[in-house]
């Protein structure tokens, strides 16, 4: 992760692959501890857990070469031989996302435990049904017991009060 070389793992607190909707293509995104300071619109948390709100983006050479990808399996998709297609592949790229973040976290790359109960780790979708279907259980299988709870009491306040993130 190019963010992490440059500003260094203490600066980070979020990291996230960023897709939308359609599941078209992704792109890693980062939260820091710069982007939390200059964030207006919020709480500390309606920043760390809104992805999209985020202020680097860590797009590099890999990425590039993951959306081709996505982008070749998007173009064969085909209603005709298969209504469901895109419901499908949506559900397989997400999936894969999650997957490969999970490889992170085990292999370390976000830290320890300790040091993982200070960033926030997420696969999320802009403008997407998936924040009450998907999110909570990818922020369980990413993040560590402590991070958990605080989104689950983030996100409950924020279904109260009839919002989104």
């Amino acid at each position: 992760m190019e963010s992490q070389r440059v500003l260094g793992q203490g600066e980070i607190i979020g990291y996230s692959i960023l897709s939308h909707d359609t599941a078209d293509s992704c792109g890693p995104v980062v939260a820091t501890r710069r982007g939390l300071a200059e964030f207006k619109y919020g709480s500390r948390d309606d920043f760390l857990f809104s992805p999209e709100e985020w202020d680097e983006f860590d797009n590099g050479p890999s990425f590039e070469l993951v959306n081709k990808e996505i982008a070749k399996l998007y173009d064969s998709g085909d209603y005709e031989v298969d209504p469901d297609w895109h419901g499908k592949f949506r559900e397989l790229v997400f999936e894969a996302a999650v997957v490969g973040l999970e490889r992170l976290v085990r292999d370390g790359f976000f830290g320890s435990e300790d040091e993982r109960d200070r960033i926030f780790i997420l696969f999320a979708l802009s403008d997407s049904e998936t924040f009450e279907t998907h999110e909570p259980g990818w922020v369980k299988r990413l993040n560590t017991p402590a991070v958990v709870q605080r989104n689950d009491t983030w996100r409950d306040k924020r279904l109260r009060e009839g919002r989104r993130a």
